[in-house]
């Protein structure tokens, strides 16, 4: 089998997201393979109370962000974010 044989991975379809954060007043901006990536990495921020995760976009659209005023509705969206099937996100 040779390299041209091989499938393209599949991070190929993924989109790329965005996780934006803060720690000790310094702006995070992580580039991961998929929104669920991301979503997994800021809940994984927020577990470990590494800083302030502030959102994700998705193609430059912010597709999660934290409402301070319904914290607990946040961190429930990004939860569902985070174990969502679709590896396509």
């Amino acid at each position: 089998m040779t390299k041209r044989d091989l499938p393209p991975p599949a991070s190929d379809t993924r989109q790329r997201a965005k996780l934006i954060s803060t720690c000790d007043g310094e702006l995070f901006v992580y580039t991961e393979p998929s929104l669920v990536c991301a979503a997994q990495h800021a809940l994984s921020m927020l577990d470990c109370e590494e800083g302030c995760v502030h959102r994700i976009e998705v193609d430059g659209k912010i597709v999660w962000r934290f409402n301070p005023a319904r914290p607990r509705e946040s961190v429930g969206e990004l939860e569902d974010l985070a174990t969502s099937d679709d590896c396509r996100k």
